[in-house]
């Protein structure tokens, strides 16, 4: 769905949600995973992200793309750490910035039903879905000084397509903030009540924050988050 139209979807069920549904819980409550399956492709992404920024810099000169996009991305983190931009403004400022990547789904870029990209290969190809936009903004803000306490990404289900879909939640001036590619605005969690969240991942571990196992999940639901 492009973005513009999945603002407007956003928009008009924010709208017709106010004062009957629920407000999103907190997510950075719940209990550990039984077991970290469910996280894997977080795991292979964080795994592949650190292997890239351990040689960017040889390969890079050597013409690998990939390695060339981690130092550009690394160069504009760097650049927004010396602006020492207010919490809650460096979140709305990375959020608009990675939200200018184009949306394209795993199977067409990467030929896989759900794939969890690298920073260096969202902006390398200039493409991303849901997690790939959550990833990228986590491990920017965490390269920015954001500590991975108060960050979750978050995998959920979302009421107004009835499909799965994924974000990056950041606590800042005691709000937790939903940083969403389906919206440019930074906006509270408490603001998204068609988002239910099922678990959650960051560095420090994995987390069950809502009805686990959810009912109806396959492989793909329970690991990751359909592209959107």
């Amino acid at each position: 769905m492009p973005r513009r139209t999945r603002s407007a979807v956003f928009a008009a069920v924010l709208a017709a949600a106010a004062g009957q549904a629920q407000a999103m819980g907190s997510v950075f409550l719940g209990d550990p995973l039984s077991h970290r399956g469910q996280a894997a492709r977080w795991d292979d992404a964080v795994a592949r992200h650190e292997a890239i920024g351990r040689r960017a810099e040889d390969d890079c000169r050597k013409g690998a793309a990939v390695s060339c996009a981690h130092v550009m991305w690394r160069t504009w983190a760097e650049g927004l750490r010396a602006a020492a931009l207010p919490p809650r403004v460096l979140a709305e400022r990375v959020n608009r910035e990675v939200n200018d990547v184009a949306y394209a789904a795993d199977d067409s870029t990467w030929g896989i039903g759900d794939y969890w990209a690298t920073p260096a290969e969202v902006f390398n190809g200039s493409a991303a879905d849901c997690e790939d936009y959550a990833f990228a903004k986590y491990m920017t803000l965490r390269a920015l000084g954001v500590g991975d306490a108060d960050m979750r990404v978050v995998v959920l289900k979302d009421a107004s397509s009835g499909g799965w879909h994924a974000v990056l939640v950041v606590r800042a001036d005691g709000e937790e903030l939903l940083l969403d590619n389906a919206v440019r605005a930074v906006v509270p969690t408490a603001s998204a009540p068609q988002y239910a969240p099922v678990w959650a991942v960051n560095l420090a571990g994995a987390w069950a924050v809502g009805e686990w196992p959810p009912p109806g999940a396959d492989d793909r639901g329970a690991a990751g988050a359909d592209a959107r």
